[in-house]
């Protein structure tokens, strides 16, 4: 019996389209990010993956993990630069931040935002116009309009 398949499209605009893929970046030999996406549509001759339902884990030189989801993604095959946008959710350490747009750059392991940002932590709250985070000297920086509600609780 010969098989029949019903309901196939095919995409002309991809090279390969991959469900559940996975790709982790390294240098010299450590361990960068690690990324899973539910779906992605590779085009080879842009250099671009673009990504569906995105997980990423980028470990730190301090031994931590940020985790980061978004709804979308676009990777760079060649720099692995990340782009993310749609509900995206970082988490560093019960630190929650949540923004529309984000963007990973390899090289320097950096993340920035220029779009609003709103940090959590416990029930303290501060939002700004956009972030810059460099992960190899933990430090962030918030621009434009910041505002924030501090709650400490002392036990």
């Amino acid at each position: 019996m010969n098989p029949s398949f019903k309901n196939i499209v095919i995409d002309s605009s991809a090279d390969i389209f991959l469900n559940n893929f996975k790709h982790t970046s390294k240098t010299n030999g450590i361990k960068d990010w690690s990324l899973k996406a539910a779906s992605a549509k590779i085009i080879n001759d842009q250099h671009l993956a673009l990504l569906k339902d995105v997980s990423i884990t980028i470990f730190t030189d301090n031994n931590t993990e940020v985790q980061i989801t978004a709804k979308n993604g676009r990777l760079d095959t060649e720099t692995r630069d990340i782009e993310l946008s749609d509900k995206i959710i970082i988490n560093y350490e019960g630190t929650f931040l949540k923004t529309d747009k984000l963007h990973y750059r390899k090289k320097s392991h950096i993340i920035y935002s220029d779009g609003k940002v709103e940090i959590k932590k416990n029930n303290s709250i501060i939002q700004a116009d956009s972030l810059i985070a460099d992960l190899k000297n933990s430090t962030l920086k918030l621009k434009g309009n910041i505002k924030g509600i501090f709650i400490e609780t002392i036990d």
